[in-house]
């Protein structure tokens, strides 16, 4: 499953535009900060694997790639049920836990698809079939052809959701570590913060802090 992620490339381009942070004009620093690093570092590949807001945001992704998973396994499944079906039948798939009602209820829209099959099966094999059941044949094809071509553009659909909510969701978790990286900062009286990995020597580390400030504490 495809996680959410800061690569090192983007988190050095994000910190060079946002990161380097100077004192406002006029703010005194901290008393003692003669003694301090001006130049800090944050290990930010650590910061968002320490952060709730990642795990949380990864849950929610997890979450929506399986629920739309199982809107497409059932679709293709059960090409032969109507929408109003498949609907009520993916509503159920995703519900946990389910009661005996509604186990019992699943069951049956899954019969429902598997005697239309057969149906399909049977009818296609006659050979000489009355105007009903060529009718009837039509409409099944006519069915499942529908149901295919839909599953069609809900595969590209439910694509383009989950990356889009996914990008969505990397942009909170980069503004939150910004942010929380900007408030140690000013209250360090730093001026300059950069990712640990552009680092070779020196520097004060401050992951923890940012890290604390992140999850609130």
């Amino acid at each position: 499953m495809k996680q959410i992620t800061l690569s090192s490339i983007a988190c050095l381009a994000a910190l060079a535009a946002v990161l380097v942070l100077s004192c406002p004009a006029g703010a005194q620093a901290p008393a003692g900060a003669g003694a301090q690093a001006t130049i800090a570092m944050v290990d930010i590949q650590k910061a968002a694997a320490d952060y709730k807001g990642m795990k949380a945001a990864n849950d929610e992704i997890n979450k929506l790639v399986n629920d739309l998973k199982t809107d497409i396994e059932a679709r293709a499944t059960h090409k032969l049920m109507t929408e109003s079906e498949l609907t009520e039948l993916v509503t159920l798939k995703k519900k946990t836990p389910r009661t005996d009602p509604e186990n019992k209820r699943m069951d049956e829209l899954e019969k429902i698809g598997k005697t239309r099959d057969e149906e399909l099966n049977t009818l296609s094999q006659k050979a000489e079939p009355t105007d009903a059941e060529r009718a009837r044949l039509r409409e099944l094809k006519d069915l499942s052809n529908k149901n295919t071509a839909a599953l069609a553009t809900l595969n590209d659909d439910y694509g383009q959701q989950v990356d889009k909510r996914r990008s969505e969701l990397q942009d909170k978790v980069n503004a939150d570590l910004l942010a929380a990286v900007a408030k140690v900062a000013t209250q360090k009286g730093l001026a300059t913060v950069i990712d640990k990995i552009a680092v070779l020597y020196g520097g004060l580390d401050i992951t923890d802090d940012v890290v604390k400030a992140l999850n609130g504490g």
